[in-house]
């Protein structure tokens, strides 16, 4: 019974996941690509490469490595080791009337679970990201 929350929990996210319609990504972009890239920066910041991630950022968008470490650790501190990706999707975004391409991937730790949505622009360059405990 210890186990069977957690479980049913990994289940519905699963099921959420695949079974939901994505929004299409936008014209041009490829769903290999954008789930590729999303793998890419998850990696980085699993890694603790805060610099090389934030390097990555669209030029007119402002991120430091700090505000990415500490948005990293406030979710993953408390979580033990990570143990690797669970599933992954990627979608198509609009904001303010702009489209972009997210690759939404599930992670899991030792104690609980990860969910990154990381946003790409048309032309595959790093714009937004988003990183919350399941």
């Amino acid at each position: 019974m210890k186990h069977t929350l957690p479980l049913l929990c990994c289940l519905l996210l699963s099921l959420l996941l695949t079974a939901c319609a994505p929004k299409a990504l936008p014209e041009g972009m490829e769903e290999d690509a954008v789930l590729d890239a999303g793998h890419q920066i998850v990696e980085l910041l699993v890694s603790g490469r805060y610099e090389e991630t934030a390097a990555l950022f669209r030029e007119d968008i402002e991120v430091s490595a700090d505000a990415l470490q500490s948005l990293t650790e406030d979710v993953t501190d408390d979580l033990g080791f990570y143990q690797g990706r669970q599933d992954s999707m990627a979608t198509g975004r609009t904001i303010d009337g702009a489209e972009y391409g997210e690759a939404v991937i599930l992670c899991a730790y030792k104690e609980d679970n990860v969910l990154f949505r990381v946003c790409f622009d048309t032309d595959m360059v790093l714009v937004g990201l988003e990183i919350t405990k399941q």
